[in-house]
């Protein structure tokens, strides 16, 4: 019975290791696509959107790739847990404080008469939040 659970495993393992080399190709498709845009826009605000896209599809392709190799059997943190940990203690203060000003920020009244740059500051209040929480 164990070898059939642990071939199961296997199969899931494999197929989830390709389901996400698979996302990998799309997401470097979309960096090309966002980028080639990005060059034909004039507007400043568009273009800095769709870059601000295109780096998340980039991060998306480290992170599905550091899911991978977890997957495979590398142990993406071995020996360097203490190492990281001192050096993302002050990473996660800078997060906080980034929350605590867009926090601030969104409280502003007038904010609330201006949807698209609400949106755009709730945007990078969840982003650092996100972050705050990977840390």
């Amino acid at each position: 019975m164990a070898s059939v659970i642990g071939e199961r495993e296997r199969e899931q393992r494999e197929e989830a290791v390709r389901l996400l080399k698979e996302q990998i190709e799309t997401e470097g498709l979309l960096v090309a696509e966002y980028k080639e845009f990005g060059e034909k826009v004039s507007n400043l605000g568009v273009r800095r959107m769709l870059h601000a896209i295109m780096f998340d599809s980039q991060k998306h392709i480290e992170v599905l790739q550091a899911a991978i190799d977890n997957i495979m059997g590398q142990d993406i943190l071995r020996g360097d847990r203490e190492e990281l940990r001192e050096g993302l203690r002050r990473h996660i203060e800078l997060e906080q404080a980034s929350i605590e000003k867009a926090e601030k920020v969104l409280e502003y009244p007038w904010l609330s008469n201006t949807k698209g740059l609400r949106e755009l500051i709730e945007v990078w209040r969840d982003d650092e939040r996100r972050h705050h929480r990977s840390l």
